[in-house]
């Protein structure tokens, strides 16, 4: 896998979780979010702007480290987001992840 340590950030909310900053190839995370989840789904969350580039390698490398993937493509970046249309589309996700 890429570097040996990485930068980890701790979110406390209605269900903790942390946040891991590293430079690892976008072909490492599959086996990263495996490792360190214990799950087996992970959500993918872009835009317009991300998507095109990196999706298919992102989705790759999860289903490489078995976890089962769903994606959710915001708005471009700069573009007003429709807070309903975003919680929607989340409250639809949210099972098929549970």
């Amino acid at each position: 896998m890429g570097s040996a340590s990485h930068d980890a950030v701790d979110v406390h909310a209605s269900k903790d979780y942390t946040v891991f900053i590293d430079e690892l190839s976008l072909d490492d995370i599959g086996g990263l979010a495996r490792k360190v989840s214990g799950g087996d789904a992970a959500l993918i969350v872009s835009d317009g702007n991300v998507a095109p580039r990196y999706l298919a390698r992102v989705r790759a490398s999860l289903q490489n480290g078995r976890l089962s993937c769903l994606d959710l493509r915001l708005s471009p970046q700069g573009e007003v987001q429709d807070p309903f249309r975003r919680s929607r589309a989340l409250s639809m996700l949210a099972p098929r992840l549970a």
